[in-house]
């Protein structure tokens, strides 16, 4: 058994002090005031709202898998199809199966491509199968574009899953990664995107939290740990308030790569000095409408020409009345706008195309550094010194980064290489 530092209670560190506080003492120490990370939730007005919309996948093996241990119910997930997803037919039920014989029949009888676009779809899937995705270097759209998939192709439907995703453009994702999702939702059975039915911080972070309880760990909100020293092969911990919190075997680092830059080690910081963090915000406009938005599907884009975007109907997924929110990504390109400008546009796209009224209310959310574009650019070599510390979070699993799946993926990783340690189980 070993006391073990949890500095950060987002997903990746609820994950870690689950599986971990089952036979050491941990101690989980979060900044703010609820545990969550980005992935939590607030109440607004008689609302509650998630600090922006999160999608999840059904290809998650390890969320999935961190689900089990709390008491998860998938009625809480509401799904929608890839055919949904896609909008391969405007038609509500035509096809409207979960499976890839489905998927694959809803695009032959869709009426939105050419029968050379679907032929170059159906070769291009079938040389997925045989392809050696390791020795591709490159971006996910040179690569499409190096498989002569056409950019009509490209933005109808690779773009719109690489955004639901990654949150990003395919320029800003590699082949590998891209490939390694679509491999996911192309050859595994049932693929389909998740949204919670209840709010975030019910899905998962507050069940969390009972069962780390149980196990007799403990959780600190509102601990701001500013500095770790080293003693005699010991941990001690410094909040921003000067608390001490002493004698850690090890220290596991889940906050986010900003955060953890900020925090003392032996009194050094210790950054990287050579690499150029490049962030995506992403953009959660909630909306609150007097009238039943129940005619509306359940998850569709507005299709705005400078606005990647995708809109959640909650009167279909949540039973709220009058109640959507619009997730825009890359919002980098939106700079030059200000929050207002940006509501306008997309009020004017609501009312314009679908015929809503003026909302009761809106609530604007920009969850600033949401997306680490180039993380495949860092590197931890500087922190290898300290044997006992860890690093956990969606920019460090390279295969899927910047997801829920990537921050719960990387504390299963660490915790089977943990398991190898005698002292820890």
């Amino acid at each position: 058994m070993e006391k073990i530092a949890i500095i950060g209670g987002g997903w990746a560190g609820l994950s870690s002090a689950l599986l971990l506080s089952e036979k050491n003492e941990v101690h989980l120490f979060e900044s703010a005031a609820n545990l969550g990370g980005r992935a939590r939730s607030f109440k607004q007005k008689d609302d509650i709202l998630d600090n922006g919309s999160h999608l999840l996948f059904s290809g998650y093996e390890f969320t999935f898998k961190i689900f089990n241990k709390i008491k998860f119910n998938i009625k809480d997930l509401y799904p929608i199809t890839i055919s949904q997803l896609l909008d391969l037919h405007k038609e509500k039920y035509l096809l409207n199966k979960k499976n890839n014989i489905f998927l694959a029949i809803n695009f032959l009888l869709s009426g939105n491509y050419t029968t050379k676009e679907k032929l170059s779809i159906f070769k291009f899937v079938f040389s997925l199968a045989f392809e050696n995705m390791q020795k591709i270097d490159m971006s996910a759209f040179d690569f499409l574009i190096k498989k002569k998939i056409s950019k009509i192709i490209i933005e109808k439907i690779f773009e719109l899953i690489c955004v639901a995703i990654f949150n990003t453009n395919l320029k800003n994702v590699g082949a590998r990664n891209y490939i390694f999702v679509l491999k996911k939702i192309i050859f595994v059975p049932s693929p389909v995107f998740y949204v919670p039915r209840v709010d975030l911080s019910n899905l998962f972070p507050n069940k969390a939290a009972e069962v780390i309880l149980k196990n007799k760990g403990k959780i600190f909100t509102k601990k701001i740990i500013i500095a770790i020293d080293e003693h005699s092969e010991k941990y001690n911990l410094k909040s921003y308030t000067l608390e001490e919190f002493k004698n850690y075997d090890r220290v596991i680092f889940a906050c986010g790569l900003v955060q953890r830059e900020r925090i003392k080690i032996n009194n050094k910081i210790y950054n990287h000095n050579n690499f150029a963090k490049k962030f995506e915000n992403i953009i959660t406009i909630y909306f609150k409408f007097s009238e039943s938005l129940i005619n509306l599907p359940p998850m569709f884009q507005l299709g705005h020409p400078s606005v990647i975007d995708w809109v959640i109907n909650y009167e279909i997924i949540k039973n709220q009345r009058g109640f959507l929110s619009v997730v825009i990504s890359e919002s980098k390109k939106y700079e030059s706008l200000s929050n207002n400008s940006l509501l306008e546009i997309v009020e004017n796209e609501l009312k314009n195309k679908y015929k809503l009224s003026k909302p009761r209310w809106s609530k604007f959310i920009n969850e600033k550094n949401a997306t680490l574009v180039n993380h495949y650019e860092r590197k931890e070599s500087s922190l290898e010194i300290f044997e006992n510390c860890h690093f956990i979070g969606d920019y460090t699993y390279k295969d899927l980064p910047n997801t829920i799946e990537s921050a719960v993926t990387s504390s299963y990783k660490l915790f089977n290489k943990l398991k190898e340690i005698c002292s820890v189980k």
